[in-house]
């Protein structure tokens, strides 16, 4: 087992961040208008989350995992942990977040889906494949070399 995790797998995990910050700070969803009335679009007066620009309440679900999954690998630079589960999991969690999101968006012909929502994907799996990639790794590495669990 190695000690700590590698750079790469460290500069994965802080794109990750960033782009979870990135999808939490901007957009989901944009509202598409109703119909024209001379030439100008008019819209529903009902609010979505997600159509503002800026941190909420909603934005935890993507950035609390996000934000235990860094800290999980931060702490394992200097402890002898595998960060690769909570990595794994954290991406999970947030691509389905994202992906639950991105159906109700694109499902309903008065919205569209935003930037944001496309970031969220992109952090849940970049996530899933680096912590789920370095446990397949460890798993196909100890049984090389004939260790069991």
């Amino acid at each position: 087992m190695r000690k700590s995790p590698s750079t790469s797998y460290l500069a994965a995990t802080a794109l990750a961040g960033v782009l979870a910050v990135a999808s939490a700070w901007l957009p989901w969803v944009r509202k598409l208008p109703v119909g024209y009335t001379d030439g100008q679009p008019y819209y529903t007066s009902e609010f979505v989350a997600g159509m503002e620009t800026g941190f909420r309440g909603t934005d935890m679900a993507i950035l609390g995992p996000v934000a235990v999954a860094l800290v999980v690998v931060v702490i394992s630079r200097v402890r002898r942990w595998r960060p690769d589960v909570v990595v794994a999991l954290a991406g999970a969690f947030v691509t389905l977040v994202g992906w639950t999101r991105f159906q109700t968006f694109a499902g309903v012909d008065r919205y569209a889906p935003e930037p944001g929502v496309y970031l969220a994907l992109a952090t849940g799996l970049l996530l899933l494949l680096t912590g789920g990639g370095a446990y397949l790794r460890g798993v196909v590495r100890r049984r090389r070399n004939g260790q069991t669990a």
